[in-house]
């Protein structure tokens, strides 16, 4: 079905999108949890979200499995962020999800992922600068994360795409310096994975 996401045909994508479930599947793995505790304890003034839903429907339903099988996050992050569940799991975060500008979604390569995290870990936070991550360390622990998530052939992956986007979405960002939002859409498995990060001085 090729309605999917056709601005003349938003009203079948509402209907449909409502019906659809989404599903906290989180990966908790040593080397997931050490990229992501490392850097929260550097971002001492903020915060580090990292968060993993599965998008299907009800059984039967194959106009709400479509917009599992048709999602794309630069089509619909708007209605993702939008969604209860994510009210209610990240609600400081999704408390005020302002427009569609505010996301300037860029697309980016497992690489450019690796490179942001390891910087990230590399330069430490606000206060926490003298914590930073050496930075064969920092790059191996971004590493081990990418390929904690989608394995050692995961940068050939092809139904991953990876996006990186502005921060002026949400009042949760401290928009400063230290502001980050990534977004991964493994379309095969219907899972998007989310990770945030803020600090301020």
């Amino acid at each position: 079905m090729r309605w999917l996401g056709k601005e003349e045909n938003r009203s079948m994508w509402d209907e449909a999108w409502q019906k659809a479930r989404l599903s906290d599947v989180t990966l908790a793995t040593d080397a997931v949890d050490r990229l992501v505790s490392r850097l929260a304890y550097s971002y001492g003034n903020g915060e580090v979200i990292f968060r993993q839903y599965r998008i299907s429907g009800p059984e039967g339903d194959t106009r709400s499995q479509n917009v599992s099988k048709h999602f794309s996050v630069r089509d619909h992050l708007l209605d993702f962020l939008r969604r209860p569940e994510l009210r209610e799991n990240l609600s400081e975060v999704a408390a005020e999800v302002r427009g569609v500008e505010g996301l300037m979604l860029e697309k980016i390569t497992a690489f450019h992922l690796i490179a942001d995290l390891a910087a990230a870990l590399h330069a430490g936070g606000a206060y926490l600068p003298r914590y930073d991550v050496p930075g064969e360390e920092a790059l191996l622990h971004a590493k081990e994360f990418f390929e904690a998530l989608y394995g050692a052939g995961g940068y050939q992956y092809s139904p991953l795409t990876i996006w990186r986007g502005a921060t002026k979405w949400s009042s949760w960002f401290c928009n400063i310096a230290w502001d980050g939002a990534w977004y991964l859409h493994d379309s095969r498995r219907n899972i998007v994975t989310v990770l945030l990060a803020t600090d301020t001085d």
